[in-house]
């Protein structure tokens, strides 16, 4: 039910019920516009910060066609990245877990918890094209953000602060104590229908 304010009535008081197209949760047309314009623009809550507690912790957030690593890259330091290896674009990891190093399952590549590249397998063989430059080989990073113990990432370099987006919302859910909160359990169930 989405509220709707009428003349001067208070906020609160009056709700106007709406219904919902099927196709927004079946439409091949409609994910795809997700996708362009809503999900690769926004910050989303891609996990719990206690996910991420010991170092070298990752976390692989998917959305629509995107996947992206949330990673404890330093005791005080969350990092992201595109889920993707430079070289080839191929995924680098599945699930969650505890690594010391980004290793991509393909062509041997490897990077630091920083997304550095640390090992490009063969390196000798690049030198007929020029040769590579590490850092141009790094991972592609992804804006990464924390409040009330979730961990939000933004694909979009130019998407607006992460304290704007969730302004005002900190003052009015300060009393849910969020951040002393824990996941108690996860259910995934599979409908027909696109992305959700």
């Amino acid at each position: 039910m989405l509220g709707q304010v009428t003349g001067d009535v208070p906020r609160a008081a009056v709700f106007v019920q709406e219904t919902l197209e099927p196709d927004r949760y079946t439409s091949a047309e409609f994910a795809r516009l997700e996708r362009e314009r809503l999900w690769a623009k926004s910050w989303l809550m891609a996990c719990r910060g206690e996910q991420l507690a010991a170092g070298g912790a990752v976390v692989t957030f998917d959305i629509a066609d995107q996947s992206i690593l949330v990673v404890r890259s330093a005791p005080d330091t969350l990092s992201a990245y595109h889920n993707a290896c430079p070289h080839r674009g191929r995924r680098i990891f599945s699930g969650n877990g505890k690594v010391q190093k980004i290793h991509c399952p393909f062509h041997g590549w490897q990077w630091n918890l920083r997304g550095e590249n640390i090992r490009v397998l063969d390196e000798h063989d690049w030198q007929a094209c020029g040769g590579l430059d590490s850092r141009e080989v790094g991972l592609a990073p992804v804006r990464v953000a924390q409040w009330a113990g979730f961990v939000f990432i933004c694909m979009d370099p130019y998407a607006e602060p992460f304290e704007t987006f969730i302004d005002p919302v900190p003052e009015h859910l300060v009393c849910l104590r969020l951040e002393i909160m824990r996941f108690a359990w996860h259910k995934t169930v599979q409908l027909c229908a696109n992305w959700k």
